[in-house]
């Protein structure tokens, strides 16, 4: 499958908005932007998850099929909604001069983070390059 024919087939697959009050589960399985050299996605999910993956990749042609190079990081925006809301009670203990609590609330921090990681943001990813795969073979 050529890049443009694996782009074109992702499009079908992806919305261009995520339109507000409206679930497009069911309709849509992502929603960005796709082009012939590569896309820029988020998945559609049930429900609200701050650790989705924000899927960025690059398509190119491969011999007779597409090299498909596929990165997934947590999203710009919630990186920071998610040290400002964390972030805010171990800076409030430090200004309060709270060692003690500000060492706490760090460790809670880091074992919040880790188990989001596990439970919100892995799923995802091995989903999601999952469905690469298939629709790779699909061809």
């Amino acid at each position: 499958m050529s890049p443009a024919d694996f782009a074109s087939h992702l499009a079908l697959l992806t919305s261009a908005k995520q339109p507000w009050f409206r679930s497009l589960v069911g309709k849509y399985e992502f929603v960005g932007t796709v082009s012939n050299e590569g896309f820029r996605l988020m998945p559609v999910v049930r429900g609200r998850n701050t650790y989705l993956p924000r899927v960025t990749g690059s398509l190119s042609p491969d011999g007779g099929g597409t090299q498909i190079e596929l990165k997934q990081t947590l999203h710009p925006i919630a990186i920071v909604a998610v040290m400002v809301v964390l972030g805010a009670p171990v800076i409030a203990s430090l200004i309060a001069r709270d060692f003690a609590s500000a060492a706490g609330l760090t460790v809670l921090l880091v074992v919040f983070h880790v188990i989001m990681y596990f439970a919100g943001f892995l799923p995802e990813a091995r989903r999601i390059e999952a469905r690469f795969r298939q629709l790779a073979r699909s061809g």
